[in-house]
């Protein structure tokens, strides 16, 4: 199960705030993986998808500057989402990805945690913003600024966007066969879409 903390919260001091809980039915996290390599022609683009979140948010009365979002999720929850390939191929795209490239024994867990929001600007349906952070994957943290399109309204939170990062910042070797001719690129596009909901009693 893939596990996911969400929390958007303000110092105990601020007393107006509303909970959301996430809904794991309505919320996705994909991680989008490309082909590089001479022989790049041969190999696939695999779709990594997550999809059982958990968590809350608080979001505090007309101060959405000041809140902040942390998650974690499950390495070893993620599966290959991949269309037109076999179970044979699937099952060894996730051992590789699970013990060869995220090495999930000894890196069980991904995590956000936001340091500030900014640049938060009005849309029709909510506002845009940056949530900057601190991103760990494979035991490495990085700062990272992840542009984010928020609506929050009384009957729900919906937070979305992506990110792009590299695998050798993380201290990630990107998968390769043939002899590196056919391999998936450094750079990975993370896109999530998270909906919460009011919970049953404010905090």
């Amino acid at each position: 199960m893939l596990l996911a903390s969400w929390q958007i919260g303000l110092s105990q001091a601020q007393v107006q705030q509303t909970a959301y809980t996430v809904a794991p039915n309505e919320s996705t996290l994909t991680i989008l993986v490309g082909k590089a390599g001479a022989l790049r022609g041969l190999g696939h683009e695999h779709v990594v998808a997550a999809k059982s979140f958990s968590g809350e948010a608080h979001i505090p009365s007309n101060a959405l500057y000041r809140a902040s979002f942390s998650f974690e999720l499950d390495t070893g929850s993620l599966s290959v989402a991949d269309e037109g390939i076999s179970d044979k191929d699937r099952m060894e795209i996730e051992r590789s990805m699970k013990e060869k490239v995220l090495e999930v024994s000894r890196f069980p867990k991904i995590s956000f945690q936001s340091i500030s929001i900014t640049d938060i600007k009005p849309t029709a349906n909510g506002q845009t913003a940056l949530l900057n952070g601190r991103l760990t994957l494979h035991g490495v943290t990085n700062r990272v600024r992840v542009p984010a399109a928020m609506t929050v309204t009384p009957e729900q939170l919906r937070v979305s966007g992506d990110i792009t990062i590299k695998q050798t910042d993380f201290g990630i070797k990107p998968y390769s066969t043939a002899g590196g001719t056919v391999k998936v690129r450094n750079e990975l596009k993370i896109r999530f879409s998270v909906l919460a909901k009011p919970s049953s009693s404010d905090h």
